[in-house]
């Protein structure tokens, strides 16, 4: 792998998506939400006509919605569909549907490009199968930066065709749909491709014959699903079918010329579990490529962590699986610079609950003894900051040693290194 061009990926996905935001609020015309003169249903249809509604102002081309009430927004009626480009800015406030209300997904955008920005949406639910009770996006780009997606049901997200982005954000504690017999708890995508970047899915659980917990990748008519996970964390989600984590498929409808992949660098993969295939990650059609991640901890029904179905998947850059001396896998083959976890149990490996909250910032610490710490040469480590943005390598057990650490953060003794042992 070339470390140099991984570098200069995750900074251009990070500083892509700034720009994205900068450009869209500068040339972009405003739309300002006071939650009286001016609602969200009404800025939305604005922005969508090209003309003033109620007390907002008149949208033109693409343009930006900004959250400036005093509470959360309250949804007691499903907001219109998005059909025209646009940019939410939550500032830090909250889009839930109000639990007295009939059940309704809280945004719907079709045909057209969606940045949201630091918002917390919540309360949703997906008419039908998991197709995202918080956002369900088809055809065009959706970025979504400094966000939180909880406790929705029929899944946080769905996607389909077209880009994804994800940067410091969290999906946490949504449910599937029951009895659903597609996607994920968490996130879905369908022909989409991109990155998530330096975020946490975490206690997402599905139900029914659904196949994953976390995220679940497919192909559609045309497109490839090929997503990236950078400085992630994966945790405790769970599904009563398929993987409990990460689930990849094929869904072109006997179009072969489409791909499904999956890579993982630096990430932290744990706790996951499903009660019929693999604990962790199961590649049922498609690729898995392994960089720099720790997958251990997790639990399934046939294996623990991987479960290949003769499909192709990468490992061979300073990987840490499994528990007890076993990969807890099928059809996975570890390369000269990856290694089997010999500790008996997890939390000899990683602090079992997880540290930090907000977006992006949920992760689990890990063991300063653990086989985790400074196990990748320092020229090797494969990017300059964790997902709680510390820079890498830490010397984490302070023999002096510069190497990165396997997973999503670097383990850093804050007395040691404040001096104040």
């Amino acid at each position: 792998m070339n470390t140099n061009n991984l570098k200069i990926f995750k900074k251009t996905a990070l500083v892509s998506a700034l720009l994205i935001e900068m450009s869209s609020a500068a040339f972009a015309d405003v739309i300002a939400v006071d939650g009286s003169t001016c609602t969200l249903h009404d800025a939305i249809t604005s922005a969508n006509d090209d003309a003033a509604i109620g007390g907002c102002a008149s949208g033109s081309g693409d343009d930006v919605i900004e959250l400036q009430t005093n509470s959360d927004v309250v949804l007691t009626t499903a907001l219109p569909v998005i059909t025209d480009n646009i940019t939410i800015n939550g500032n830090g406030l909250t889009i839930r549907r109000d639990q007295a209300a009939p059940e309704f997904r809280v945004i719907q955008a079709d045909f057209c490009e969606m940045i949201v920005n630091d918002v917390t949406i919540s309360g949703g639910v997906s008419p039908s199968a998991n197709r995202g009770g918080a956002i369900s996006h088809f055809y065009g780009d959706l970025t979504i930066n400094n966000s939180r997606i909880h406790d929705n049901v029929g899944g946080g997200i769905y996607h389909y065709a077209g880009s994804f982005e994800m940067n410091q954000s969290s999906v946490e504690n949504n449910l599937g749909k029951p009895n659903a017999s597609f996607g994920s708890a968490g996130i879905t995508l369908a022909g989409a491709s991109g990155s998530i970047n330096h975020s946490t899915i975490s206690n997402n659980h599905n139900t029914g014959n659904a196949k994953s917990g976390a995220l679940f990748l497919t192909t559609a008519f045309m497109y490839d699903g090929i997503i990236t996970l950078n400085n992630s964390t994966v945790s405790g989600n769970s599904s009563e079918a398929g993987a409990g984590a990460i689930h990849i498929s094929n869904n072109s409808y006997g179009y072969l010329y489409y791909t499904s992949r999956v890579t993982l660098n630096q990430v932290t993969v744990t706790q996951n579990m499903t009660e019929q295939d693999g604990g962790a990650i199961v590649v049922e059609d498609g690729e898995l490529r392994l960089h720099q991640s720790l997958v251990t901890g997790n639990q399934g029904q046939l294996v623990n962590e991987i479960l290949n179905f003769n499909q192709s998947v990468s490992l061979n850059d300073h990987n840490l699986l499994g528990l007890n001396g076993s990969t807890d896998s099928v059809g996975v083959s570890l390369g000269q610079t990856d290694a089997v976890i010999n500790e008996a149990n997890v939390s000899m490996v990683l602090n079992t609950a997880l540290t930090g909250s907000g977006n992006g910032m949920a992760h689990h610490v890990l063991h300063p003894n653990g086989p985790a710490v400074d196990f990748v040469p320092e020229m090797e480590c494969a990017s300059l900051l964790d997902q709680i943005n510390q820079v890498r390598p830490i010397d984490g057990n302070g023999d002096g040693t510069s190497a990165c650490d396997v997973g999503a953060v670097e383990y850093s003794d804050v007395i040691f290194k404040d001096g104040f042992e």
